[in-house]
């Protein structure tokens, strides 16, 4: 989030201010539940200097710690400026963020667990926070794809959703139950710019 097109040419920007949640300073009240945070890719990280030294991993950083900008990646980051760790503008920085943040059955790839509100004893997450039922067009998929498994919030579920499943299939754009017609539509003819 905006740190500019990535420079390919110098290796240097891959490398900087990964973070998988940044939640700034002036960012309050917010509810993540039941989010995958982090990736294979944020853990498998180098130093951009070599290439081959693996980059420090930390589930959490919280203003006022010192965060690093380019040789540690943070599943968490809260209350820090949107220009740099020491900035932020008129305001001062503050760990507000995170202390009015709702963060509740999060799996964290950096340590390999679910995290729970401590004062909310259900750990039941629905399948779907915005859905309350399978919808047709994940036809024969798993439901839920994603996050922490409904029946037991220890296993984390990491399957296909339908437009990845098209796709690898040559089936674009819906080839599944309810999703209209499995037949990919033919090349457009006599195209002209005007």
């Amino acid at each position: 989030m905006g740190r500019a097109p990535e420079q390919t040419n110098s290796c240097h920007w891959a490398v900087q201010a990964n973070r998988a949640m940044n939640i700034d300073f002036a960012s309050l009240y917010y509810n993540l539940i039941g989010n995958i945070v982090g990736s294979d890719e944020l853990l498998n990280l180098t130093y951009y200097n070599n290439g081959s030294t693996p980059m420090g991993q930390q589930s959490l950083i919280i203003r006022p710690a010192s965060r690093s900008y380019d040789s540690v990646a943070y599943s968490f980051s809260f209350g820090y400026g949107d220009s740099g760790d020491g900035n932020c503008g008129a305001n001062p920085c503050s760990d507000r963020s995170y202390t009015t943040v709702l963060l509740h059955g999060n799996y964290d790839y950096v340590s390999h667990s679910t995290t729970w509100d401590p004062s909310i004893t259900d750990h039941a997450l629905p399948a779907s926070l915005y859905r309350s039922a399978k919808p047709s067009w994940f036809g024969l998929l798993a439901w839920p794809a994603f996050g922490p498994d409904p029946k037991n919030p220890t296993i984390l579920l990491n399957n296909n959703i339908p437009a990845k499943y098209c796709y690898e299939q040559g089936l674009m754009p819906n080839c599944l139950a309810g999703g209209g017609d499995s037949v990919p539509p033919s090349v457009p003819k006599n195209l002209r710019i005007h």
